[in-house]
């Protein structure tokens, strides 16, 4: 049954392991599959920063996906565009409607466009936002995400200040 099927693919979802690759594949199990499936992975897509434009492509030609997408988390490890997170609030609100949580994971903020936290408010509905393993290149971290938007929750873990580096730089 269909019902079975569907638990098997919320249980799949609700796996903090290779969450996406198992959807992926449950994806291309069958046609039965891929409805739930596709809902699991866009409800919390995991973009890494340098496919964002390629992730905005696929909101674009099925505009109903975005619907789904309730929590946003994008990865900046090895970033080989690092100018492509501040596209993120220019290319996605009019897409993610119904987004509630942003978390940004490995990401150096001093690669961001200046204007990138006042062009945050666009996104209306986003409640959260949440730094991990991220490397503001300002002395103060709380500077870095000031922006104008009512959010009820901005949470930083394990977020490194670069004062050390910025002060060797002006030396040299």
């Amino acid at each position: 049954p269909v019902e079975i099927c569907e638990r098997i693919i919320d249980k799949v979802a609700a796996s903090p392991w290779s969450r996406s690759s198992t959807l992926l594949s449950c994806c291309l199990v069958c046609r039965l599959w891929l409805p739930r499936a596709r809902h699991c992975l866009y409800r919390e897509p995991e973009v890494h920063i340098d496919t964002i434009d390629a992730f905005h492509s696929s909101l674009r030609l099925s505009p109903y996906r975005g619907a789904l997408v309730e929590n946003l988390v994008l990865y900046g490890d090895d970033v080989k565009k690092p100018h492509q997170l501040s596209l993120l609030p220019l290319l996605l609100p009019q897409h993610l409607q119904n987004l509630l949580r942003i978390s940004l994971i490995a990401v150096t903020l001093c690669d961001l466009h200046p204007k990138f936290f006042a062009y945050m408010r666009r996104f209306c509905s986003i409640r959260s936002l949440t730094c991990y393993k991220s490397f503001p290149l300002s002395p103060k971290p709380r500077r870095a995400i000031k922006f104008p938007i009512l959010i009820a929750s901005i949470a930083m873990f394990c977020v490194a200040t670069l004062t050390a580096v910025v002060a060797m730089q002006d030396v040299m």
